[in-house]
């Protein structure tokens, strides 16, 4: 998985794979060893090349904040990638080019964040537009069946509380 995050008015690219042991994360031209031995709740225990970290984090729409070994961080997701919410516009917008396979919810409905709005398939591949936040569908752009270009916008939300 690919992503840009700011921190302290500086972005980098970061840079997650899997290796079945655990993760390689690279943040800008530094690469990392990450290993999660426990997750619950919003705490994180992990060893970090070697060294063992317990992580704590919350989120809040675009912004992650996490206190590491008494160190505070604020990141920001920076979103420039297709397929990515549009904290600027609320837009969600196609990831690549296919079509839409399922649509969730309706024009005025309230969607919790996490949850799935519209289901994109492109190279056999399901590609799914999450609310990544509490909000109300303005608009949804298209129906099921439809082809749609890469990077097209699909969905418009409002913010809720």
């Amino acid at each position: 998985m690919e992503f840009t995050v700011r921190i302290r008015d500086r972005d980098y690219r970061v840079v997650t794979e899997s290796d079945g042991e655990g993760y390689r994360i690279r943040v800008g031209t530094k690469q990392y060893r990450v290993k999660v031995l426990r997750r619950r709740d919003n705490v994180v225990e992990a060893i970090i090349d070697g060294r063992k970290y317990t992580i704590y984090y919350a989120r809040r729409d675009n912004r992650c904040y996490l206190s590491i070994d008494g160190d505070q961080f604020e990141l920001e997701e920076v979103v420039e990638t297709k397929g990515r919410i549009s904290f600027k516009d609320n837009i969600l917008v196609a990831p690549m080019t296919g079509s839409i396979v399922k649509i969730n919810y309706k024009v005025g409905d309230i969607v919790p964040a996490g949850k799935t709005i519209m289901i994109v398939e492109a190279m056999k591949m399901e590609n799914e537009l999450k609310a990544p936040y509490p909000a109300r569908i303005k608009k949804l752009s298209g129906k099921v069946g439809d082809q749609v270009e890469g990077g097209k916008p699909l969905i418009e939300l409002e913010p809720v509380e």
